[in-house]
């Protein structure tokens, strides 16, 4: 089959919503045993969204950066990778269930139709697509921090009201 990107891309924005399903389900358990469906989940959303940056990417000879589109698909690219990579050890892994409702509203967001014309983008140098690589990377950095903190505060609140 001859797909495009924003295919792919759809299949793995579903992944993350069935995460973000299954995720309400361990929130009301309370995250009382170690769950590998989250990971595998996200880990196959994963494969789906590499594969669709790829053709993307490669469609453009350059780093898939160049729309509001391609700069949020990056940015959850980058939360997954990092999230499976905490999500390695066990006592990480539930953070996942915080993720993907984060990966999937950004999904979502990311897959609304363009509202500006398209233009012609003419960049030079390959500094300037590393820059906003590093820049976009950094990012899904503070996202997956951010899932962190909201983790944080909810085991600190449950903490202080003895659940």
């Amino acid at each position: 089959m001859n797909w495009s990107d924003k295919a792919y891309f759809c299949i793995a924005v579903t992944i993350y919503g069935i995460g973000m399903v299954y995720s309400i389900f361990l929130w009301r358990k309370g995250f009382r045993r170690d769950d590998w469906a989250v990971y595998g989940l996200l880990g196959s959303g994963l494969a789906f969204h590499t594969l669709a940056m790829a053709l993307r990417g490669f469609s453009l000879d350059q780093c898939p950066i160049t729309n509001l589109y391609e700069a949020t698909a990056f940015i959850m690219w980058t939360i997954v990778a990092g999230y499976l990579l905490v999500g390695v050890w066990q006592r990480f892994r539930f953070v996942g269930a915080f993720a993907s409702p984060l990966l999937f509203a950004l999904g979502v967001f990311a897959l609304f139709p363009d509202m500006v014309p398209k233009v012609e983008h003419d960049y030079s140098g390959a500094l300037s697509s590393l820059h906003k690589a590093l820049l976009l990377l950094s990012f899904g950095g503070f996202g997956l921090s951010a899932v962190g903190a909201a983790m944080y505060l909810t085991q600190e609140n449950d903490l202080k009201l003895h659940r």
